[in-house]
This record gives C-alpha cells, sequence and structure tokens, in this order.
C-alpha cells in the first residue's frame, strides 16, 4: 500500500512562522519597552521618577525574583506536574516514534480502539515535551525581558537626570560668572577708592594752602571781610615757596574715578526727583509722567562709579585760588599749573582769566561761568552740562590778546 506524500501547506506554514516571534524577539520587545517608557518618564514625570526610584527598582527587582523562584520550583517539579498532566514526566524525540508506529500498526490492522490509543499517548507526549520546552523559554524571555526593561528604563532616566544636573551646573557657572564678574568690578572699585584714600591725604595740603592764602590777604587787604572780590597778584603778592606750592600740588593730585551717589546738583529738577522718588507709589502715574517730562531714569541698587575720572581736589584747589582773589592764572599755567579732570560742579566763576589753562575733561556742569576769560584753553572733553555761560571767551587769541608771561599761539 502506496501512502502519498503529505504537500505542505503554505497557508499553514505561513502562518505557523508568522505567528512566532524571532529568537530573542521577547527581550527586544521589552527592551524598546522599557526604552520607550524611560524617555516619556524622562520628559513628563522626571519628579516622579526622582522621588520613587527605589520602589521602581524594588518592583521589577520583585518581579524578577517572583518569576526565578518560580522557574526553579517548576525545574524542581517539573517531572511530577508532567506526569500528572500528561502521564508522562519527560519526552525525548526518539519516544515519540513508538506511538507513530503504533498508530501506524493499529490502522493497518484496522483497529480504531487501538489507533485512538496510540493517538493519544501521542499527543500526551507531544504535549509534554512541548509544555516543558515552552515553559522554560517564557521563564528565560521573562528573566530578559524584565532585565532588559529595567536596564533601559534606568539607561534613560539617568541620562535626562545627567542633562538636568548639567543644565543645573551650567545655571551655577553662570551665576558664578555674575559673581566673578561683581567680585571683579568690585576690585575695581576697590583700587579707585585706594587711589581716592592718596588724593585724600594729599588735600590736606590744599587746606594748608588755604591758610597761607588767607594770611596774603590779610596782609594785603586787611583782615576785615567786608570786600568779597580780593584781588591778588601771584607775581608781587605771593612769595615764591606758596607759588611753588599751588604749582606742585596740582600736579601731584591724580584724577580717578570715585563713588557716585546718584546726585545731580547741576540739575535743578533732581532735588524735586528725589523727594517724588520715595513717594512714586503713592503718585500712580504721576511720577511716569514727570519722569517722560524731565527725562529721570531710574538705575538698579548698587555701588557705582562715576563714568570717568575726575578729581575734585584740583576742583577744589582752583576754588581756593579764586576764593582768595588769585582771578589770573596766566602765570601759574605759565608755571605749570593742571587743572585736567577738575571736578567743578556748580561752581560760581567770575571775572577770571584763564587763557591757555589746562581744563581737559573738566567738568563745570551747572556752573556758573560770568565774565572769564577762557581764550586758547585746552577744553577737550569739559563738560558744560546746564551750565550758565555769560559774557566768557573761549576762542583762540591773536598774538596781542594773549597776556604776558605766556608765550601767542603758533
Amino acid at each position: 500500500m502506496t501512502v502519498p506524500e503529505r504537500q505542505p501547506d503554505p497557508a499553514g506554514g505561513g502562518s505557523r512562522s508568522g505567528g512566532r516571534l524571532v529568537p530573542g524577539g521577547m527581550g527586544v520587545l521589552f527592551f524598546g519597552f522599557g526604552l520607550a517608557a524611560g524617555i516619556l518618564g524622562a520628559y513628563t514625570a522626571t519628579g516622579f521618577l526622582e522621588d520613587s526610584a527605589g520602589l521602581i527598582l524594588s518592583v521589577f527587582l520583585s518581579a524578577a525574583l517572583v518569576v526565578l523562584i518560580l522557574g526553579v520550583l517548576i525545574f524542581a517539579l517539573r517531572k511530577t506536574i508532567l506526569r500528572r498532566l500528561f502521564g508522562h514526566a519527560e519526552v525525548a524525540l526518539e519516544q515519540l516514534a513508538d506511538p507513530l508506529a503504533r498508530i501506524a500498526d493499529r490502522a493497518i490492522d484496522r483497529d480504531p480502539g487501538g489507533a485512538t490509543s496510540a493517538a493519544r499517548d501521542l499527543v500526551s507526549m507531544v504535549l509534554a515535551r512541548y509544555a516543558w520546552i515552552s515553559t522554560r523559554r517564557w521563564i528565560i524571555a521573562s528573566l530578559t525581558a524584565l532585565i532588559a526593561a529595567m536596564a533601559a528604563l534606568a539607561g534613560t532616566a539617568l541620562l535626562f537626570k545627567q542633562n538636568q544636573l548639567i543644565s543645573t551646573q551650567t545655571d551655577l557657572l553662570r551665576e558664578q560668572n555674575s559673581r566673578i564678574q561683581e567680585q571683579t568690578q568690585l576690585i575695581q572699585t576697590d583700587v579707585q577708592l585706594a587711589e581716592a584714600s592718596r588724593n585724600a591725604e594729599l588735600a590736606v595740603e590744599i587746606t594748608d594752602i588755604a591758610a597761607e592764602l588767607g594770611k596774603v590777604v590779610d596782609r594785603v587787604h586787611g583782615r576785615g571781610l567786608a570786600n568779597p572780590f580780593n584781588v591778588l597778584d601771584p607775581a608781587t603778592d605771593l612769595d615764591r615757596s606758596l607759588f611753588l606750592r599751588i604749582v606742585s600740588i596740582s600736579r601731584a593730585l591724580m584724577p580717578y574715578r570715585f563713588l557716585d551717589t546718584g546726585l545731580h546738583e547741576e540739575d535743578s529738577s533732581d532735588g524735586l526727583r528725589q523727594a517724588l522718588q520715595r513717594r512714586r507709589d503713592d503718585l500712580g502715574d504721576g511720577y511716569p509722567k514727570l519722569e517722560t517730562y524731565f527725562g529721570w531714569t531710574d538705575r538698579p541698587e548698587g555701588t557705582y562709579l562715576v563714568d570717568r575720572p575726575a578729581s575734585p581736589e584740583r576742583g577744589q584747589l582752583l576754588r581756593v585760588m579764586v576764593s582768595s582773589g588769585l582771578r589770573n592764572l596766566e602765570l601759574f599755567t605759565f608755571a605749570g599749573l593742571t587743572l585736567d579732570h577738575a571736578m567743578l560742579k556748580s561752581t560760581d566763576l567770575s571775572l577770571i582769566t584763564a587763557q591757555q589753562a589746562r581744563l581737559s575733561y573738566a567738568d563745570f556742569s551747572g556752573s556758573y561761568l560770568v565774565e572769564c576769560d577762557f581764550g586758547s584753553a585746552i577744553l577737550e572733553n569739559a563738560r558744560f552740562r546746564r551750565a550758565n555761560i555769560s559774557r566768557t571767551r573761549f576762542a583762540s587769541l591773536t598774538a596781542d590778546q594773549v597776556l604776558p608771561p605766556l608765550p601767542p599761539q603758533t
């Protein structure tokens, strides 16, 4: 009797092969799931991952431990379980030939009962073998998937946590750089204030000069204070030592940047600004309107220096000279008197001749200059903000206009 060969069913074979995962597919699937969950959690639940990291790790470890214990128990009791379920403890491939042979013999002998019994044994042996193989694969795949998912989730969360810490560190570095800049500014302020301290020591010399000039005024004009406009001739009224002290102290004093109080005495509206600034909350929209009208600007709180070097001591020296009656400065200028960077804000200067005077970067803001002669004076970058100037000359001088002992300008 010839038994025709059984042709494979393309549809059936394809469905069986298509329904199975490739080796390691379960681990790859769970690894991808863990990776996706880690990215999603890192973006949307970073705080939860930080606060519940121990709980999540405990859940994964507990699940892996349960699967491991279950696998050990199944491995230890596999024979008992398989014998009770299928009647066979272990089934090898060679053992499947016996029921197949009996099925064929019973079919040839036309024994339905024997063929059915042999088929039942074959099915039990196949199920027993397949059950153990599938259970073993399931245990290994579950452990692999849990470990892979835990690794993917932990790795992704740690990566995003690292990025978060780097971002925090960047913010701290930015704040540190800001602090370093503030420290640098404070160091510069200390340097400028140290120069101010040195000039303050020299300012005592200006006080001594004022005392000496007062003695000269008393000697020339008497001790009375009735005449507010004293006039001294530096060529005849001053002795040589006092004259040279005035010139030398002007050159010893150096400009520097000192603390800016934010007060603008040259601006007549600044007093109003200071008074209203403390009550700006009570003024409502009134203060912004006044601020726009007068051009006021508020600066943040902090320590500020004046915008450029200046010398209040040189300004004080000129005030002392003018108040004592030294109104003709040409002889001092010829001897080397230096008034560059002099701070002369809100100063009244009248009836002064200062031809060819060195007044670069001097600040006359808010001052009153009446009938003064600054002909051919060096006034580069001098400031006259809100200054009141009347009958004062700044033009270049011709040779016949230059007062002695100054040389004509070429």
